[in-house]
């Protein structure tokens, strides 16, 4: 097993008297303060754990704190003693207590160090005070956090001096290690707002242990590597184990050495990260390798994707129900390219004694309430809810064999066959919840973006929706309406949401058309 180095040094800049001369927008009396990585702009209010993927550049966030020292004369003055800057909203470094300038500032040198701590302190009279603090620096084991991998991540100034307006500019550079680490991986991170990075394939049991002792790196979700900070030039060697494919693997760090302060390095374990950018959309295709293709690409793509096609994404984001049971599908809804016909059971109506003996509101015992026993007109379409998968994963749990007060009732019997032979002959990735079948708002939420998956299911010359204005078909969904009856969609545009639902028996042949969610 092989790692290879990818070592890229940040830009080493020396920084004795850095005085600007650009002008800062302050009262003349009061010191102001401005830290910021060297090299790089002011701060603009980013998470600091954020590193840049392409740069390792780093920038700081509200409630960041850092440690600014005034020396003169080989003696700390005592208002800029260890003071405590923190940024606030606006991107200002906000100091613990107004400093009033005062001519002695003129002749001092000003230090700053990230990340603040209340029992830092430096030697004045050295040519480089905070040199000692560095050598004496305790990296925390555990980085795991944000937090923790950025009090990990140790920066200092040089001397830097007061402009003419009163304000300290204080570029830091980093005195620490980076080490960059991608092990196998294949996902997608998207371009729009608020949904997830989609992760298809990743290592398991990732340990990582630096010389003998175990570390815990901060793992990087956009780049999907894991950012350890270690000591420069260290001699230790980062060991790293993980399963993958059911397979345990592991991997040596060796030359850890050749990293300087300042300085970062990416290692790539077994092909590292794969990593695609996407914008989700409705209508996009879900592959079966869980792969995903834009409905905007072009024909060849289509084309030679086709075969491999399992459906298509007709909501963005899923419920909470899915994301309790598969804490990663939280990306899309997707919609079978398929679809077929068969009954829901082959009981048609329960009889006296049955009712009696508890059939007529068995479904109560499983989780499974009726949307209506009535007709659909007494249906508030407003308080439908997506329900598909739970209903589903209920109808899934109820026994073959059910008796209730001596009597069998095959309430299930169609669904039963059915789901088990589609499910065969329409495997999944194993980054999704399973088909289920839709529930009504489901199918509601299906028939408002028609146009767009009628046409991403026409490029692939997939199963059409088969309602149109001249016929009226029913398509199963996972309500129930009594013992066994169900409630269907049918698709045509009608004058209200409602005319859209019915009520047929089980025993009837309807149309199966199954979701999925990753």
């Amino acid at each position: 097993m092989k790692s290879r180095l990818f070592l890229l040094s940040l830009v080493a800049i020396v920084l004795f008297g850095c005085k600007n001369d650009e002008p800062v927008n302050q009262s003349e009396r009061v010191l102001s303060f401005d830290v910021y990585q060297a090299g790089t702009s002011a701060p603009a209010g980013i998470r600091r754990v954020s590193t840049n993927g392409a740069t390792m550049t780093t920038t700081f966030s509200t409630g960041d704190k850092a440690g600014v020292f005034a020396v003169k004369n080989g003696q700390i003055l005592e208002a800029v003693n260890n003071l405590c800057l923190t940024l606030n909203s606006s991107g200002v470094w906000v100091p613990a207590r107004t400093v009033m300038y005062d001519a002695a500032y003129e002749s001092a040198v000003f230090y700053a160090y990230f990340p603040y701590a209340e029992s830092t302190t430096i030697e004045p009279g050295a040519t480089d005070p905070l040199a000692s603090m560095a050598a004496e620096y305790s990296i925390p084991a555990d980085q795991s956090s944000a937090d923790r991998y950025a009090s990990a991540d140790l920066m200092y100034s040089g001397a830097c001096v007061i402009n003419e307006l009163h304000a300290i500019r204080l570029p830091l550079q980093h005195k620490m290690a980076l080490v960059n680490v991608e092990l196998p991986n294949r996902s997608y991170s998207f371009t729009n707002e608020g949904i997830a990075p989609y992760v298809i394939v990743a290592p398991t049991n990732v340990v990582f242990t630096l010389g003998e002792n175990e570390v815990k790196p901060f793992f990087d979700e956009p780049t999907q590597s894991y950012m350890l900070v270690v000591r420069p030039e260290t001699s230790a060697v980062l060991s790293v184990a993980y399963d993958n494919a059911g397979e345990t693997h592991t991997a040596q760090i060796s030359n850890l050495a050749d990293i300087w302060a300042g300085e970062y390095a990416r290692y790539t374990i077994d092909g590292g990260a794969d990593l695609h950018t996407h914008t989700l959309q409705v209508g996009d295709y879900l592959l079966a390798d869980g792969g995903l293709l834009s409905k905007d690409a072009d024909a060849g793509e289509i084309a030679a994707a086709k075969a491999s096609i399992v459906g298509v994404v007709c909501k963005l984001t899923t419920t909470d129900g899915i994301q309790a049971d598969y804490p990663n599908c939280k990306h899309a809804v997707v919609l079978s390219v398929k679809e077929g016909k068969g009954k829901w059971s082959t009981k048609g109506s329960t009889n006296s004694d049955e009712n009696a003996a508890g059939w007529k509101t068995w479904y109560t015992e499983y989780g499974i309430a009726p949307l209506s026993t009535d007709k659909a007109a007494s249906i508030d379409v407003s308080e439908l809810t997506e329900v598909g998968y739970e209903y589903t994963k209920a109808w899934l749990a109820v026994p073959s064999d059910l008796e209730l007060g001596g009597y069998q009732v095959p309430v299930k019997d169609g669904f039963e066959t059915y789901y088990t032979a589609w499910v065969e002959s329409n495997p999944l990735p194993a980054v999704t919840t399973g088909w289920y079948v839709p529930s009504l708002r489901d199918w509601l939420n299906i028939k408002a973006e028609e146009s767009a998956l009628a046409s991403s299911l026409a490029r692939i010359d997939a199963d059409a929706f088969a309602w149109t204005d001249e016929s009226t078909v029913y398509y199963w969904s996972s309500n129930i309406r009594s013992a066994v009856a169900m409630w269907t969609f049918t698709g045509k545009d009608l004058s209200s949401p409602t005319d859209q639902l019915f009520h047929p028996d089980t025993k009837d042949s309807r149309i199966y058309r199954m979701l999925t969610a990753f």
